[in-house]
C-alpha cells in the first residue's frame, strides 16, 4: 500500500480491510469528532503528523463539547483512535519523520509525560536496545523477536549473567506497558531461555498416566486432614504440596532429559533410587549460584523422603542415604555470616533517627500544614513503627507486608493481638502473640490519626501499604530497609537479618535458650533454631569453662556463690548450738 497523508484516506484504508462493522461504525464516529476538534471541513484538511497530539486533542474535545459523555464513553473513542493509528503504523500507512531512524524512536517513546512515572531502570533498559536498533537503521515498527534474541546474545551479555537478564526483563517490562498505551509496536518479546534446572520441567499433565494417577494418590495422602497410618507432622497444606510439586516436576523433567529415563516403562516407586537423587543433587548444586549445597536443595530432600518413608513405606534401613544427605546439607555453613551482625543498640537508633527527623521538619512548617506534608508525616510515622515492630517481632517480610487490620492485627478486651493464620505462614504454623505494649500508643495514634490519610483513596486494610495502596513487594521492602539502616544506622540490613541479630544477642545473653528462640520466630521445631545457632554455642561454652578453670586454679571454690565468697556456708557451720533447757521439779514429777 501507498503511503497516506491525511485521516480520511487512513478511514478508507481502514474499512477497505474489512474491519468488524461496528469497529467500522465507531472509526467513522471518531473520524467526525478528530474534525470538529481541528475545525476543518472534512477529514482531507487533518494531516497524519498530528498523529502523536490527535487522542488528548480527542479527549479534551470530548469533555468540553459533550459534557454528559461519561468517562468510558470518552475512553472508548480515544480507543479506536489509537487503535486506527496502530493499524496504520503497522500497514506502514503512515510515513512523515518514520523516513528518518534517529527521530523515529523519539516519536515512539513516548516517555516525556511525569504522568507515566516509568522506572529509571526501565528506561535505561529501553534506551540501551535503541542505541543497538539506530546504529542498525531499525525502526519500531521493524522490531521483531529475532532482533531482541540477536542483541540478547551478541551486544547485552557481560561477565555477570545477572546484568544482561536485568536489562533484558526491564526491557520487555517497559516494551509492553508502551505498547498498552500506544507508545510502541505490539511485539510479543520472547522469555529468557535459562539454564536453571526449570528448563527441565515437566509439568504433571504430560506425565504418563501411570505416573500421573500415583501422584495424586500421594497428594491426597498428604493433604488429607485425617489419613490412617499417617504421622501427623508429615501433614501438608496446599502450598506446601504446590511447592513439592513443582521440585517433582524438575526432578522427573531431569530424569528424562539427562538420565534418559523412559517414563512410560517405569514405575513410580522406582523414580526415587539413591543413584538419581544423588546425581540430581550434584547437578543442583553445579549450577547453583555459589556451588555449594542450600535451603532449597534441603527442601527437595524432605519431599523424597516424606514421599519414601511415609507414602511409599520403604524401611527406614533403605533409606539411610536420605538422612546421610540431609546431614551434609545441614553441616555445610550457611552462606549468609552471623558475625558481622550489627548491634541490637545500634538499630535501636533507626526509629529515634527517624523520629527525630520528623520532628525537626515539623518545627519548620509554617502555618497549618498542607495535604501533601500530612501525608508524608504519615508515612514517617508508619515507617517508625515498622522498625520498632521488627526490633521487638522479628517476623518474615512476607507475614509483615501482609498484616491488615481486623484481621491479622486485632484487638481483644483491651489487648492488641497479632494473630496470622497457618496458611499464611512459610512453615504452616499459626502465630499468634501480643502486641508489644510499649509501641500501643505509637500503633493506635498511627491508625487513628495517620493511617486514614494513607487509605482513604484506596480503601486498603493493610497497615504499610504503598502509595497506591496495595500490598508492597518483597523487593520494594528489602530496599527500602536496605535505604533507611544504610542512611541512619550506616548498617547494611535485611529484613531476614532482623531475625538473625535477635536470636543472635538473646543466645550470647542467655546461652541454650534455644526453645525460646524458636518460639519467638515461629519455627515449627526447635531443631532449626539449633542448626542456625548452635554454632554460638561453642564460643559461649569455652567462655564458661575458662571462667570455672580460672577459678579452679585460683584456689577458690567453684561453688561459692561469687557475692558473698563462701560467708553463709561458714556461718552455718560455726553456729553455736542452742543449749537445752533444764526441766523444773513440777516436770520431773508428771514424767
Amino acid at each position: 500500500m501507498d503511503r497516506v497523508s491525511d485521516l480520511q484516506g487512513l478511514a478508507q484504508a481502514w474499512e477497505a480491510s474489512g474491519p468488524p462493522k461496528s469497529a467500522a461504525a465507531m472509526v467513522r464516529s471518531v473520524v467526525r469528532h478528530i474534525v470538529r476538534a481541528y475545525g476543518a471541513h472534512d477529514a482531507k484538511q487533518v494531516p497524519l503528523t498530528l498523529n502523536r497530539e490527535m487522542p488528548e486533542r480527542l479527549r479534551q474535545y470530548l469533555r468540553e463539547r459533550h459534557p454528559p459523555l461519561k468517562a468510558t464513553s470518552v475512553r472508548t473513542f480515544v480507543y479506536y483512535l489509537r487503535r486506527l493509528l496502530r493499524w496504520g503504523i503497522e500497514q506502514r500507512l503512515i510515513g512523515s519523520e518514520e523516513d528518518d531512524v534517529e527521530k523515529a524512536w523519539p516519536a515512539y517513546e513516548g516517555i516525556a509525560q511525569r504522568k507515566d512515572r516509568v522506572a529509571y531502570s526501565h528506561l535505561a533498559a529501553y534506551r540501551r536496545f535503541r542505541r543497538w536498533a539506530i546504529a542498525r537503521g531499525l525502526r519500531p515498527i521493524d522490531v521483531r523477536p529475532c532482533h531482541l534474541a540477536e542483541w540478547l546474545e551478541n551486544d547485552v551479555k557481560t561477565d555477570r549473567p545477572s546484568d544482561w537478564r536485568m536489562v533484558y526483563r526491564r526491557l520487555k517490562r517497559f516494551w509492553g506497558e508502551k505498547a498498552a498505551r500506544g507508545h510502541l509496536p505490539p511485539v510479543a518479546i520472547p522469555d529468557l531461555p535459562t539454564n536453571r534446572p526449570s528448563e527441565y520441567g515437566l509439568r504433571l499433565d504430560t506425565w504418563p498416566e501411570h505416573l500421573r494417577d500415583r501422584y495424586w494418590e500421594y497428594h491426597r495422602w498428604s493433604t488429607a486432614e485425617i489419613q490412617p497410618g499417617r504421622p501427623r507432622r508429615l501433614k501438608q497444606n496446599e502450598r506446601t504440596a504446590a511447592h513439592r510439586r513443582r521440585l517433582l516436576e524438575l526432578y522427573v523433567g531431569y530424569l528424562q532429559c539427562e538420565e534418559h529415563v523412559r517414563l512410560e516403562e517405569i514405575a513410580f516407586e522406582d523414580l526415587f533410587t539413591e543413584p538419581w537423587v544423588t546425581r540430581y543433587i550434584q547437578w543442583l548444586v553445579a549450577r547453583s549460584r555459589d556451588g555449594r549445597l542450600n535451603g532449597g536443595h534441603m527442601h527437595f530432600l524432605t519431599a523424597i523422603k516424606t514421599l519414601v518413608e511415609g507414602f511409599l513405606k520403604h524401611p527406614p534401613e533403605s533409606c539411610r542415604w536420605i538422612r546421610d544427605l540431609r546431614s551434609q546439607i545441614s553441616e555445610t555453613p550457611p552462606t549468609e555470616s552471623l558475625s558481622d551482625l550489627p548491634g541490637y543498640d545500634a538499630l535501636l537508633s533507626v526509629p529515634e533517627s527517624i523520629r527525630r527527623a520528623r520532628l525537626q521538619a515539623q518545627s519548620n512548617y509554617r502555618g497549618r500544614p498542607t495535604l501533601s506534608q500530612r501525608r508524608w508525616q504519615a508515612m514517617e510515622v508508619g515507617k517508625e513503627l515498622l522498625f520498632r515492630f521488627l526490633l521487638a517481632r522479628p517476623l518474615r517480610s512476607r507475614n509483615v507486608r501482609g498484616l491488615r487490620w481486623d484481621h491479622s492485627l486485632v484487638k481483644r478486651d483491651g489487648t492488641w493481638w497479632v494473630d496470622i493464620p497457618g496458611e499464611d505462614v512459610k512453615n504452616g504454623e499459626r502465630l499468634c502473640f501480643e502486641f508489644p505494649p510499649d509501641l500501643v500508643p505509637l500503633l493506635e495514634d498511627f491508625r487513628d490519626n495517620h493511617w486514614p490519610l494513607l487509605s482513604a483513596k484506596t480503601g486498603t486494610d493493610l497497615v504499610f501499604p504503598t502509595r497506591t495502596g496495595r500490598q508492597m513487594s518483597a523487593a520494594s521492602l528489602l530496599t527500602f530497609v536496605k535505604r533507611v539502616c544504610k542512611q541512619y544506622a550506616g548498617q547494611d540490613m535485611t529484613v531476614h537479618r532482623f531475625r538473625h541479630v535477635a536470636a543472635t544477642h538473646m543466645l550470647r545473653e542467655r546461652p541454650g535458650a534455644y526453645p525460646l528462640v524458636s518460639a519467638l520466630l515461629g519455627h515449627r521445631s526447635i531443631r532449626t533454631a539449633l542448626e542456625t545457632y548452635g554454632h554460638l554455642d561453642i564460643a559461649a561454652a569455652a567462655r564458661r569453662f575458662d571462667a570455672w578453670r580460672t577459678e579452679r586454679t585460683s584456689g577458690a571454690d567453684p561453688d561459692a556463690r561469687p557475692d558473698d565468697d563462701g560467708a553463709t556456708e561458714r556461718r552455718l557451720l560455726q553456729r553455736k548450738r542452742r543449749p537445752k533447757r533444764r526441766r523444773t521439779d513440777a516436770e520431773e514429777a508428771g514424767r
